[in-house]
Formats: C-alpha cells, sequence, structure tokens
C-alpha cells in the first residue's frame, strides 16, 4: 500500500471528486412513530436521603442484630442502584422473603424488603445454638412455620431500625400488606418499572446474607426536591427532627453565674505583698456585669430582692464580640 494518496483521494478529501452514489441506500421519507410509552423516566443517579438512612439503617441494624443472635455481626451497605423490576427479580433465588410494605407518607405505591435465605437459616442456627459451621440446602425448598415465625422476628428489628433511620430526614411509618417466598409470583410493582435497590450485606462467624429495600421510582419520584432541600438541613449540622430536642435539653441545662462589680491591674509583685487590713484600689463598673461560664452576656444594677438577697436588675444584654457596639 502506497504511503502516498493519490490525485482522486486527494479531491474527495477536500470535497472536489464526486463519488458514485448509486450504492447508498435512499433515506426513508415520511412520519416516524414515537412511542411515548417506552420513553423511560429520568432518573437521578444519587438520591443523598437513601445513602443517609442506609448508612444509618446499617449501624443500627447491627447493633439490633449482634444483641439478638449474642454474636458479633458486620453489616455493610452497597451502592443504591437503579434497574427494571423484571431484572432485579431474576437474581433472587427461591426460597427468598419477600415482604410488601407500605411505607408512609411515600403513597406512590409499596416497596419490598427481601431478606435471602442464606442469612434466615444461618441466623435462626446462630439464634437457637447450633454450629457455626452448620451446612443447610438453599435451593428447591419453602420456609418451614418456624423459620416463618422466626423471619416475623427478623422484620420487627428491620422496621424499628429503618424508621429510626428515617428520622432524622423523614417521619415514616411501615405497614407489612403481605409476605411471599416465590419472587416469579411478585406482582405489587410492574416489570417495567425502575425501581431503587439498597442491599446491606450481613455477615457473623456462621454465616450471612444480604437485606435489600427495593423502593419503586413512583414512591420516591415526586419527594425527591423536598428530601433533598431536608437533606441539606441535615447535613447542615442539626436535621429538623432534632431542633425540638436540643432546644428542650438547652432549657434543662445549668450553667455557673457570676457578677463582676468592678476590676483593677496591680502588679504581681504587689499583690504577693499584700496582707489581711491592706486596701486594693478597685474601679467599679457603671452596671454590674452578669457572667455565665466565663462569657459576658448581660448588664444590669445591683440590688437587694425583697427577700433582701443580693441580686442584680437585668437592663441590657451584650451583643457577640463580632458585631458593634456595646449593648444591644
Amino acid at each position: 500500500m502506497s504511503e502516498y494518496l493519490e490525485q482522486d483521494e486527494i479531491d474527495r478529501i477536500l470535497g472536489g471528486g464526486e463519488e458514485d452514489d448509486s450504492s447508498a441506500e435512499p433515506v426513508a421519507k415520511g412520519v416516524t412513530k414515537f412511542d411515548l410509552g417506552a420513553q423511560q423516566k429520568i432518573i437521578r443517579g444519587k438520591i443523598p436521603a437513601l445513602d443517609i438512612v442506609n448508612d444509618m439503617f446499617a449501624r443500627n441494624y447491627q447493633r439490633w442484630l449482634s444483641g439478638y443472635l449474642n454474636s458479633s455481626v458486620s453489616i455493610t451497605p452497597s451502592d443504591v442502584k437503579a434497574m427494571k423490576m423484571q431484572e432485579y427479580l431474576s437474581e433472587l433465588l427461591q426460597p427468598t422473603s419477600l415482604n410488601i410494605i407500605k411505607l408512609s407518607p411515600f403513597d406512590g405505591g409499596s416497596i419490598t424488603v427481601v431478606i435471602e435465605a442464606p442469612l434466615i437459616y444461618s441466623s435462626l442456627n446462630m439464634h437457637y445454638g447450633g454450629k457455626p459451621d452448620y451446612h443447610f440446602k438453599v435451593e428447591g425448598q419453602d420456609f418451614h412455620p418456624i423459620e416463618k415465625d422466626y423471619i416475623g422476628n427478623m422484620l420487627l428489628g428491620i422496621f424499628n431500625e429503618y424508621i429510626e433511620a428515617w428520622r432524622p430526614i423523614e417521619k415514616v411509618g411501615m405497614e407489612l400488606l403481605y409476605s411471599d417466598t416465590n419472587p416469579r409470583y411478585e406482582t405489587s410493582i410492574s416489570p417495567n418499572e425502575t425501581v431503587y435497590v439498597s442491599k446491606m450485606e450481613v455477615s457473623f462467624d456462621g454465616g450471612g446474607g444480604s437485606i435489600h429495600f427495593c423502593i419503586p421510582f413512583p414512591v420516591l419520584g415526586p419527594h425527591l426536591d423536598d428530601l433533598e432541600e431536608k437533606v441539606k438541613t441535615f447535613q447542615g449540622g442539626v436535621g429538623v427532627s432534632w431542633k425540638s430536642v436540643l432546644a428542650g435539653e438547652m432549657v434543662e441545662a445549668k450553667v455557673n453565674v457570676d457578677l463582676k462589680l468592678g476590676q483593677t491591674k496591680m502588679l504581681y509583685g504587689d499583690f504577693k505583698k499584700a496582707e489581711v487590713g491592706d486596701f486594693i484600689p478597685l474601679t467599679l463598673f457603671d452596671k454590674a456585669v452578669l457572667i455565665a461560664n466565663e462569657h459576658p452576656v448581660f448588664v444590669g444594677d445591683f440590688c437587694t430582692s425583697k427577700n433582701g438577697n443580693k441580686s442584680i436588675k437585668v437592663t441590657g444584654a451584650l451583643k457577640h464580640p463580632g458585631s458593634k457596639g456595646e449593648y444591644k
């Protein structure tokens, strides 16, 4: 192959030559169908509210499950993934504990809380004192009534800690609508619906497994802007739900209060030589200064109360050191 371009090749590149378009396919003319129903929703890549809730739930439920199993438990939340419901269900094995939950105040549908069978079998074995190396078969069998009762106990812990994890952002409630064990029969959510899936990887000596929270887009979609604002408030230092609690604690807090009437400056050597009966010159303030925990907060007049106690009549409050002026 030549390293140099031929003249006809140069002409085609510069647009000076003509090409034979007879082999080109004719451009289709007319109206192109546009199926609005086939268009996917615009899904946000990250939902900070779910990230915060998942992290808090992992810490809370790890503490609860450690006490319930009387064993050290580790729970690690994974990143939230957006996928189609049918894609998510295809990843689940049978049997799997599928629990359809109404999450109030989000009224766009129900969510699904999934507890994988390995976690159920291994934690049940640990709870009743079984050997950590016990092997069990997962596929091809349904849950025993004893195992279903145990799942109910696990759900109570999950509900309590998940509600608590939401508390700094939103006050939520959880109501169990029904439970199933076969992913093929899960019909509460459309197969083509986009869902947010949060997985919690649980591990302990003798077993482990996963807990999933599957939340359809219509449940959180209408509330994403509101949740984002609440997350900003929470990340700013104090969550909305904590304000009233902190305010109540502040009212009950006790502080040391002192009263400053005057002051003077003198050399340490002169102060060291002072003896009983000596006089120390003191410059009195025009106003008495009330000091709380070594910070001046109020000014007032020194006086005596009705019951004879030495008192101060507050006449003003000191401004923050960063502001201009002495009193406000």
